[in-house]
């Protein structure tokens, strides 16, 4: 009802129009009088009261048959009653009420105004609805069905008969099968009508745009004053009156079925629906010339058009040119009708000529056909060609001449897929963009009518050179650095290198493709300078063993680049070796020893949680002992509890100072284990560097001295045979007894 161009909002429309004209002309009880419910219906007599209503509004045909309209009638009746106030005797309907009324009787179900609009919008062969006053005329078109039949299908299907003349929704697909005649071979909806077919042949790309522009003529008519969006659509409905060459005419009606109304048994039978199970065979009789079929392969002298293609073989003159095209399916060779829309568009597309709007490419395929029948009349004793022609297609052998002359041929003009590929060949690099846009700015071809997006090649060589003039492409400033500047510094430096360099100068100023001078001077100035790229410092890093997350480094490089060039000379290079020592590795120690903020917070109120566990713990075991001691005072009781607790509290401590040593010699352990593990190193290296430095095995390297024994902290032990000293830490001066 609120759909814009429903059915359903026009019935409404249509009813406050009609509501408003009975109040104007004939008042409140012209009104009452039309909104009864009247008498039954009669043979050639006009419809009275809400029945008249509903005629008026186009629920119901005036052309409706007398036995439907009594089954509406009889629904009207039972709704009425249903609907009417308690008080009222007569059965008529409150005109406060009226709106409600149709929404109640409407609801979830077709009429035939709103079936007829569906059947048309989906393409049915059905003959479009006439103006108001207008008598239906028989179908002008080939097995289109007249409008008068259809209702008359629609008002005797079981369907409608059972629910007082309106169709549930769920019936329709119901109501399409008995329509189309349908068998259990077709599927939930139906037979194929010939839109659908014209749809599926376009999806197949298999002559789905023979002639479909031509609604009988040349141009349709009915496309005058309607807008270019209008003309250019291809609704179902529009393609339902499209008019078929001849051949395919005859590959319909061989395998469509005869249809004809249940009741009539004296009009001319017609096929407008096609058997699902004959899709195969229709699109192999519009694709081939079954007629021409050889079931003997024996003798037969095509050969393979290539190893993917091995069912397909191509017969040639005796010029060597292609004949004829021929597809083995299973033992039996047939001939391809000709060169249809669809594969003169693949075909184009295969040769970096492809046609971007479909509306100039059916016209270069008319083009095409024009040359096409000029040819016949140069040369009028070639039957196959005129065969192909009088069929609305292009021969392939005049097909390959026509593509050799205007596109092999023809080095005047190109597409826009042809320069990209010549300027690749060139080793000429250049934004997609700007080719475009110089393609496009580019003088059109002037053979084609604009039919084919074609430029001519002398106007692309002068707008590229224009281009070019202002600066340098890539591959220009490639041979600059490597051919003519012959700078040693600039020599080791891979293209790939240089190419990112260029992209990163040209895109500061927009993204043009070339160089201008003062930005190929920032380029070699660039590339002069010492230094790493952040892909090298991390290259750099990996190969020293410090294996820090990228996302690190990144932002340790971008903080310490301090030019802005992306580059790490020498002191920036030693202030990220600060950086990584000072912030990173400490971070990534304290990270995995779970020493974090976050973590020490957790820790802490676990700590928290621990000492207020063992306090409780300690409150509940003295509260548990009733010491007795008598001739006590209260101050006293209170002393020997406190000393208690404090005896306790002590007790407790020095446990924890017992194991902080332990967990200090952890903590040493996992932070070293840690570091050599970020840095790359093993311990049996370490020990190796050790003994090259004349350092203790044992030693272990803490804070407060060099090397930390099982003797403490800050203990300091001599090497062998150095300074004549012992190894037992002592200073005597004497030897180890």
């Amino acid at each position: 009802e609120h759909c814009v161009g429903s059915s359903m909002q026009r019935v409404f429309e249509d009813l406050r129009r009609w509501k408003s004209k009975i109040l104007r002309e004939q008042g409140d009880a012209g009104l009452r009088q039309n909104l009864m419910l009247g008498s039954v219906p009669q043979r050639g007599g006009p419809s009275q009261g809400l029945l008249g209503m509903l005629e008026h509004i186009r629920v119901v045909d005036r052309q409706a048959s007398l036995d439907y309209r009594f089954r509406v009638w009889k629904m009207l009746e039972r709704k009425v009653n249903e609907f009417k106030d308690e008080e009222e005797k007569e059965y008529v309907i409150n005109p406060n009420d009226l709106e409600s009324f149709v929404r109640e009787l409407l609801g979830g179900q077709l009429w035939w105004g709103a079936m007829s609009e569906f059947l048309y919008k989906i393409g049915f062969p059905i003959d479009k609805e006439l103006p108001p006053g207008q008598n239906e005329q028989p179908a002008t078109r080939s097995n289109i069905l007249p409008r008068a039949t259809v209702r008359l299908e629609f008002e005797k299907f079981s369907g409608v008969m059972k629910n007082g003349g309106f169709l549930p929704k769920d019936k329709i697909f119901d109501f399409l099968r008995e329509l189309t005649r349908a068998d259990s071979t077709d599927g939930g909806f139906g037979r194929i009508w010939k839109s659908l077919m014209i749809k599926l042949m376009q999806k197949l790309q298999i002559c789905g745009q023979v002639n479909v522009d031509n609604a009988g003529s040349a141009k349709s008519k009915k496309s005058k004053g309607l807008s270019k969006n209008d003309q250019q659509a291809e609704s179902l409905a529009d393609l339902a009156v499209y008019e078929w060459p001849r051949w395919l005419k005859q590959a319909w009606g061989s395998k469509a079925k005869a249809w004809r109304h249940k009741d009539d048994t004296t009009s001319d039978e017609m096929k407008p629906f096609m058997p699902k199970s004959e899709l195969y065979a229709f699109l192999q009789e519009v694709a081939f010339n079954t007629a021409d079929q050889q079931q003997d392969t024996r003798d037969f002298e095509g050969v393979k058009v290539d190893d993917d293609y091995d069912n397909w073989r191509k017969v040639k003159d005796r010029d060597g040119y292609t004949s004829s095209i021929w597809s083995l399916r299973g033992k039996v060779l047939m001939e391809l009708r000709g060169v249809w829309q669809e594969c003169f568009f693949h075909i184009l597309d295969k040769m970096s000529n492809p046609v971007t709007d479909r509306q100039k490419g059916l016209l270069l395929f008319e083009i095409c056909r024009q040359d096409q029948q000029k040819y016949l009349s140069e040369h009028p004793m070639d039957p196959a060609i005129a065969k192909v022609e009088r069929e609305g297609l292009v021969h392939v052998n005049f097909l390959f001449f026509w593509l050799r002359k205007n596109l092999v041929q023809n080095s005047g003009e190109c597409s826009l897929e042809v320069l990209q590929k010549v300027l690749e060949r060139c080793e000429l690099t250049l934004p997609r963009i700007v080719v475009t846009s110089l393609y496009h700015s580019a003088r059109p071809t002037e053979n084609f009518q604009e039919s084919w997006p074609l430029r001519k090649v002398s106007d692309l060589e002068d707008r590229i050179v224009m281009y070019l003039v202002k600066g340098l492409p890539a591959e220009a400033c490639e041979s600059l650095i490597f051919d003519v500047i012959s700078v040693p510094s600039l020599q080791d430096i891979s293209k790939a290198e240089l190419k990112h360099t260029f992209r990163s100068i040209d895109n500061k100023l927009g993204t043009n493709g070339f160089l201008e001078p003062r930005e190929i001077k920032a380029l070699i100035v660039h590339l002069g300078q010492a230094g790493m790229n952040y892909n090298q410092v991390l290259v750099a890093l990996k190969r020293l063993g410090c294996d820090f997350p990228e996302k690190q480094v990144k932002e340790a490089f971008l903080l310490l680049d301090t030019s802005g060039d992306d580059l790490m000379d020498m002191p920036e290079f030693l202030g990220l070796m600060d950086y990584i020592i000072v912030r990173l590795i400490p971070q990534e120690i304290l990270r995995v020893m779970g020493l974090e903020p976050q973590q020490v917070v957790l820790r802490l109120i676990f700590a928290v949680l621990t000492l207020m566990a063992v306090f409780l713990f300690i409150f509940v075991s003295l509260g548990a002992f009733h010491v007795e001691i008598e001739m006590s005072s209260q101050s006293s009781a209170s002393g020997a509890s406190m000393v208690r607790a404090g005896l306790a509290l002590l007790a407790v401590v020095a446990l924890k100072r017992d194991a902080s040593e332990e967990d200090e010699e952890r903590f040493f352990k996992n932070a070293r284990e840690r570091l050599y593990a970020m840095m790359g190193v093993t311990h049996s290296q370490i020990d190796a560097r050790r003994r090259a430095m004349g350092i203790s095995l044992g030693s272990i390297g803490r804070p407060g001295g060099l090397a930390a024994g099982s003797k403490g902290p800050g203990k300091f032990k001599m090497p062998k045979g150095k300074g004549g000293g012992d190894d037992d830490g002592d200073d005597d001066g004497g030897d180890d007894d």
